[in-house]
């Protein structure tokens, strides 16, 4: 598995954009010394992700679980902001306003 994926980030050019490899799902975690197998063929730090909620997610969401959870626990994740989903009241009024507008005069 891990000479899959070196050959492939090596093919696409980007191992040298990466700095850790997270492995996550409920298979790695039964593997003894994954990560230092993962280290060795990769020349990468690799950390297995673990994490006392995992047990209570769903099987299917664990590994995004895992790296949601690693990416906002990263210095940077803490000052990056985003502008989604926020509205003021004022966008709020005028969403409304066009909505009746849409209603009576379609």
């Amino acid at each position: 598995m891990f000479s899959l994926v070196n050959k492939n980030i090596s093919n696409e050019g980007i191992k040298s954009n990466i700095n850790n490899v997270i492995l996550t799902g409920q298979g790695i975690t039964n593997i003894n010394k994954s990560d230092v197998a993962g280290k060795i063929t990769l020349n990468i730090p690799v950390k297995i992700s673990t994490g006392r909620l995992i047990s209570t997610i769903k099987p299917s969401y664990r590994s995004s679980y895992a790296l949601v959870r690693y990416v906002a626990s990263r210095p940077y994740a803490k000052t990056v902001s985003s502008s989604i989903d926020v509205r003021t009241e004022e966008n709020v009024l005028r969403t409304i306003v066009e909505r009746i507008k849409e209603f009576f005069y379609s």
